[in-house]
Formats: C-alpha cells, sequence, structure tokens
C-alpha cells in the first residue's frame, strides 16, 4: 500500500470519529436539555402543590389549563377525632389572599379550582355558557363583575366556547365545567390583557375570577 492511500484511510477513518463524536455530544446535549425541562416542571408541580395545600386546594394537572383541583379544608390540616376545635373555613374568593396568585404572570397556561362541582350539562367547545363572574386583581381591586338589573339583581352573561368571545383564560378554564358549579380562575397576562392592559386592567395583570355556570345550551 503507497504512504498516499495509507494516509486517505487515516484521513477517512479520522473524519468517521469526529462524526460518530458530534453525533454522540449532540445525543448528550439533547438528554441533559430533557433532564433539565423534567426538573424544572417537577419544580413547577411542586411550587403549586405547596401553594395551594396551604389554601386547602389539590393538584392535578390538565392539558389546556392547570387543575388545581377540589376545595377541601381537610388537605391543610389533620384528621384529629380527638379534637374538639372547629375545622378552618377557607374563603378562596378572599381578596386579601390574591397577592400570591402574582407569582403565576409568567404562566403559559390558566390554573382553575372547582370550589363546588356542578352535577349539571358539561361545558364543551360549541355550546354556550350562562354564567355570573366577578374579577379582581392581585391587589384585590374588583375590576369588573355581572351587572345588575333595574330591580338590582344581577344579570347573567353568555357565550359560546370557541368562538373567541371571552379572553383565552376563560375558555381554557372553563372548558369541562358542569353547570351547578362554581370555579376559581386565576388568568396570568398571556392568556389575559397582556401588556396592553384594558380600561382598569394594568398591563400585565394576573386576574381572579370567581365563575358560576348557570346552565349550559
Amino acid at each position: 500500500m503507497s504512504r498516499s492511500k495509507y494516509l486517505y484511510i487515516l484521513f477517512g477513518l479520522f473524519l468517521l470519529l469526529s462524526l460518530v463524536g458530534a453525533f454522540y455530544w449532540r445525543m448528550q446535549k439533547t438528554r441533559q436539555s430533557e433532564d433539565i425541562k423534567r426538573a424544572n416542571n417537577s419544580k413547577i408541580a411542586a411550587s403549586i402543590t405547596q401553594d395551594t395545600v396551604a389554601s386547602g386546594l389539590s393538584v392535578d394537572q390538565n392539558s389546556q389549563a392547570t387543575n388545581l383541583g377540589q376545595l377541601n379544608d381537610n388537605n391543610s390540616q389533620q384528621k384529629n377525632t380527638t379534637s374538639t376545635s372547629p375545622k378552618k373555613t377557607i374563603d378562596p374568593f378572599d381578596p386579601t389572599t390574591f397577592a400570591q396568585y402574582e407569582k403565576y404572570k409568567d404562566a403559559k397556561g390558566g390554573l382553575f379550582a372547582d370550589v363546588q362541582k356542578g352535577n349539571g350539562e358539561e361545558m364543551a367547545a360549541g355550546k354556550k355558557g350562562v354564567v355570573l363572574y366577578k374579577g379582581w386583581l392581585t391587589d384585590g381591586q374588583l375590576f369588573d363583575q355581572s351587572k345588575p338589573n333595574a330591580s338590582g339583581q344581577m344579570q347573567a352573561f353568555s357565550f359560546t366556547l370557541g368562538a373567541h368571545e371571552v379572553i383565552p383564560g376563560w375558555e381554557q378554564s372553563i372548558n369541562g365545567m358542569k353547570a351547578g358549579g362554581v370555579r376559581l380562575f386565576i388568568i396570568p397576562p398571556a392568556l389575559g390583557y397582556g401588556e396592553a392592559g384594558q380600561g382598569p386592567v394594568p398591563p400585565n395583570s394576573v386576574l381572579i375570577f370567581k365563575v358560576e355556570l348557570i346552565t349550559v345550551q
């Protein structure tokens, strides 16, 4: 074998080893990136768990919005059959507690909790929901609510799910809700009024809603 052919073979082996090494390095980086994403997701879930258990909420995951479960004061206290002290009453719509939700300003999905589960028809795309609602900022300011009629009774608001008649956070969080139920919505700016804000809602505001689903049509 001539010296030039020998050099060509060595050069070819060097290129092959380089390509294999580059492929292996890329696979390792991809695996590390996936591990980091899983770790971050675990941290987020743990953070939500700590926050909601303190408020009496249990955690479950939903493909669009994060389902914080059903309000249950037994989650925040241990059962004690010998204790005579009354159970702690939790008000999920106490505006003085809403500052805790400011940490969800950068969330990409909405969050919701069933305060009272309904047993009527389920809200789904294309169906019209009739609701009563109140909306607050994280500083406790009430910025919107169902409007009263001439006699002072609250007028229900109706919209069709999927028709973009409400903010995206509402569409995510009311999906699957049953008539007769009451939910707490926590809407980050990305699914609310964003960087621009609207009316009494400042830019980049986290929104908290109490939504009672009266009927589904």
